[in-house]
């Protein structure tokens, strides 16, 4: 009941009122859908031709950036090729290419080590801070299975990995 009273602003008409409250609440929530939406399309750009090709697909196309609105994967700067797949893989990757109209990231998995830290009861791994090692295997994956970018550092023979919480798709 308080809820329906607070969608009414003056003493007349209060069902007109709360029917045209309840309709912007919708269209608000349906612009906020259709913004997020938009934030997964990716865009490739900067063309080559030499880079290295994994499974058994025929790709068309190869580029060294990829890029929406949130993250820019590029290929040739090792500071910016690492990325978080949404079933949490860690990917370094090494080149995108286009196959039947689908953009796929090509790259070596990295196989979690440990956590970097403990701290009492808190691990690491819970935020996904990990010490990693890359594998030598190139695998590819759909660019939609991106889900954030990710921020290396390169210690000795692992990695020290950490995803920017701003770039979470």
């Amino acid at each position: 009941m308080c809820s329906l009273k607070k969608l009414v602003r003056k003493g007349e008409k209060p069902l007109q009122q709360i029917t045209r409250r309840l309709t912007e609440y919708e269209s608000i929530v349906d612009i906020r859908q259709q913004e997020n939406v938009q934030k997964i399309e990716f865009c490739a750009s900067k063309t080559h031709y030499n880079g290295n090709l994994a499974g058994n697909r025929k790709y068309c196309s190869q580029y060294k950036i990829l890029s929406n609105n949130i993250i820019n994967i590029n290929v040739a700067d090792t500071r910016n090729n690492c990325v978080m797949l949404k079933d949490n893989t860690i990917v370094n990757v090494v080149n995108i290419a286009k196959s039947n109209g689908s953009l796929y990231l090509i790259g070596r998995r990295c196989v979690k080590q440990k956590g970097l830290f403990t701290l009492g009861k808190f691990h690491s791994g819970t935020v996904s801070v990990n010490l990693v090692i890359e594998s030598t295997f190139l695998e590819d994956w759909k660019c939609n299975m991106n889900r954030a970018k990710v921020f290396k550092i390169s210690c000795s023979t692992v990695f020290i990995t950490y995803p920017l919480s701003h770039t979470f798709v």
